[in-house]
């Protein structure tokens, strides 16, 4: 979870600072509200004791987004 969020950041950073295009809004807000989701997993998952969902695979109380199901099957528990 912690390269994808370097992921994210990666392609904040490259997004130009002015978002005039509709286009650009979207992807900044798509990128953002990934970042909160995944920063709300990777919270979850730094608990001692992690609850998982038969149904995603994905901690209760987290948003069940992609980015979250798709880092949560790669996650690996010790």
């Amino acid at each position: 979870m912690r390269e994808t969020r370097e992921k994210v950041h990666t392609e904040l950073d490259k997004l130009p600072f002015v978002k005039d295009t509709l286009r650009l809004r979207t992807k900044d807000d798509e990128l953002v509200k990934q970042l909160a989701d995944l920063e709300m997993a990777e919270k979850a998952f730094s608990r001692r004791t992690v609850v998982v969902s038969d149904a995603g695979n994905v901690p209760v109380g987290c948003a069940s987004t992609p980015s979250l199901s798709a880092a949560a099957s790669a996650a690996t528990l010790p």
